[in-house]
């Protein structure tokens, strides 16, 4: 059975769909969004990183693969089976849970919103000493082995405690 935030997160992204088919650039799927969110009277954020753009909710996210880095550095579905490995392994709880979800056959990824890193973080330090602060030697040796793109910006918190919310790119 599928939780209440991934329920919630299908209707929103069939609602979303008619708005962003045929986005192709950062900018497109910004404007979208806008004319979604005046629309709906609804406050969705847009991010992106390389291979992804992600639509955020006060308690999910939406992402789905653009452009055509993911074939190179990886896209959700590459999420989707580093979480079930790390599940397997005992440290999925070091990740943000992500489901795929189907609407009128466009796939997009849904995951718990976590809540930032706060603003006390340091963004010139070294981020592998900022995670280290936070997790075990274990957990930080699991991450740097599997997942290659390991820094700061991509976690926020769940509990108290770092997970990582981008971790597509598999480490060689």
């Amino acid at each position: 059975m599928k939780s209440s935030y991934q329920v919630r997160a299908l209707k929103c992204f069939s609602m979303l769909l008619p708005y962003i088919v045929g986005c192709h650039k950062v900018y497109e799927f910004e404007r979208a969004v806008r004319l979604f969110n005046q629309h709906y009277h609804r406050h969705v954020m847009v991010d992106h990183g390389l291979t992804r753009i992600v639509f955020i909710t006060s308690d999910y996210a939406i992402k789905i693969d653009y452009g055509n880095e993911g074939m190179v550095f990886g896209g959700c579905e590459e999420e989707v089976k580093m979480y079930e490995t790390a599940k397997k392994d005992g440290f999925g709880y070091l990740f943000a849970a992500i489901e795929r979800i189907e609407c009128n056959g466009y796939v997009a990824y849904v995951m718990p919103r976590v809540r930032n890193i706060p603003p006390d973080w340091d963004e010139d330090a070294e981020d592998s000493r900022i995670i280290e602060n936070y997790l075990s030697d274990e957990e930080c040796r699991y991450l740097f082995d599997h997942v290659r793109d390991v820094h700061w910006r991509n976690f926020g918190l769940r509990g108290g405690r770092p997970v990582i919310v981008d971790y597509a790119c598999l480490a060689l």
